[in-house]
């Protein structure tokens, strides 16, 4: 939770904002991926006796043509506005490429980003919500302040106090 006086004001200049993300969840969202991946890599390859390599096209695939829970939509309807597969995808990618694809495709595409990015906006505030309800904000020290911060979990033995700094 320190952050350098240099960071905020270049973070500001950039016109950024700086938030604080609990780490845990976002590693705890990304080991879920990834074991799905995982898991589908290993019934791909022990079922059906496939190098695993050879799936990964079949995995992407599927992980892209399957709805989200939180935004009812699939990754390639909310990037090109159908739910289809391999050869529907490769004709679509041509028709996209040409100007003068369909306008109620595209309209229909804008309308489905929209109420997806609203639904992860809703989903987001819950999630923040309900983590940090039991959260105090961060005290502030002044600068050159020492501190200690207690850090139990890279305790070296019982005798370490858990306390790392000064800092």
């Amino acid at each position: 939770m320190f952050e350098s006086s240099a960071f905020t004001s270049w973070v500001s200049e950039l016109g950024c904002d700086a938030h604080y993300v609990t780490k845990s969840f976002q590693w705890a969202c990304k080991e879920r991926y990834v074991r799905t991946v995982l898991n589908l890599i290993h019934v791909e390859s022990n079922n059906k006796k496939s190098i695993w390599s050879d799936t990964l096209c079949k995995i992407q695939l599927v992980l892209n043509i399957t709805k989200q829970k939180t935004t009812q939509y699939s990754a390639l309807y909310l990037l090109n506005g159908t739910n289809a597969t391999t050869p529907v995808i490769r004709a679509l990618v041509r028709d996209i490429a040409i100007e003068n694809s369909s306008s109620n495709r595209e309209a229909a595409r804008e309308l489905s980003r929209t109420s997806a990015k609203a639904s992860l906006d809703r989903n987001r505030d819950a999630q923040d919500t309900r983590v940090n309800r039991q959260r105090h904000p961060p005290r502030k020290y002044p600068v050159n302040y020492q501190v200690f911060v207690i850090k139990y979990y890279q305790s070296i033995g019982k005798l370490d106090s858990g306390m790392r700094g000064p800092y």
